[in-house]
């Protein structure tokens, strides 16, 4: 066993053709969409030996470690490439798709202070998120200025979703890939890597400026042009997953009495 919840499971095996990993999901999402992406641009993602959709079942090859143990900067910038790859040459199907436009009115009733109340959120800590709305308005309609369509997202894009074997960087972890906009997928990645938790990283340490060396990168590579920071991507994306984890989760019942994802708080 690698890994085991209410809402996915991990084993790890060792074959004659080396280690394999199989994971079971909710759903069959992370399966579909593991097979189209590799259907498409096959070197994005561990090679899969086998995949049942209707059961929610994905046997792949070991493609490595977690991108967040290198110390090298040129892994971190083939992850990003990476990532543009897959929003750029992937088109999903039958997956969820998340429209940037209604992102205001979703965030304005997950503010709600009974939704808050709801997730334990303090009535401070609920203050300090309602203040953050008119920068979130501003931002979204800077954004929304660009005239970026959707694209195909990862959806849970960060540093431990990527794997480096032999200098190759491949994407796993699909099980929340969508079609939603596509700063939702860097500005998480962003956030992550930049959160004061990850200072001690060697790599941070090297690099402080490594959000803004990145998302100059990400857009270099993704051609556009912008004054954004990568902070208003990180914002846009953190209360995009918020949102998304609230519609699933907050009237969910899984297997486990009184356990229920706490994502929504998290983001």
């Amino acid at each position: 066993w690698v890994y085991t919840s209410d809402v996915g499971a991990v084993l790890a095996g060792q074959t004659d053709a080396g280690r394999v990993y199989l994971k079971a999901g909710e759903n069959g999402g992370e399966a579909r969409a593991a097979v189209q992406i590799a259907a498409q641009v096959p070197d994005l993602t561990p090679g899969i030996l086998a995949a049942d959709p209707q059961c929610g079942w994905l046997l792949t090859r070991d493609a490595g470690s977690c991108l967040l143990e290198s110390s090298e900067l040129g892994h971190w910038h083939e992850a990003v490439r990476r990532l543009v790859r897959v929003q750029t040459e992937v088109r999903l199907e039958g997956l969820p798709v998340h429209p940037f436009a209604a992102l205001p009115q979703q965030a304005r009733a997950l503010l709600a202070p009974e939704v808050l109340a709801h997730w334990g959120l303090t009535g401070e800590q609920q203050a300090q998120v309602q203040n953050l709305l008119p920068r979130l308005l501003d931002v979204h309609a800077q954004v929304s200025a660009l005239g970026l369509p959707e694209s195909a997202c990862h959806g849970d894009f960060h540093p431990n979703n990527a794997l480096v074997q032999d200098e190759q960087v491949r994407l796993f972890d699909w099980s929340e890939a969508c079609t939603a906009h596509p700063f939702s997928d860097i500005g998480w990645f962003l956030d992550f890597i930049m959160h004061p938790m990850r200072r001690g990283l060697k790599l941070c340490q090297e690099h402080p400026d490594l959000g803004e060396v990145l998302w100059e990168l990400y857009l270099l590579e993704s051609g556009l042009r912008t004054d954004l920071s990568w902070q208003d991507a990180a914002l846009l994306a953190l209360f995009h997953r918020a949102v998304v984890y609230d519609a699933n989760y907050r009237h969910w019942t899984g297997t486990l009495p009184g356990f229920v994802p706490q994502y929504t708080p998290y983001y």
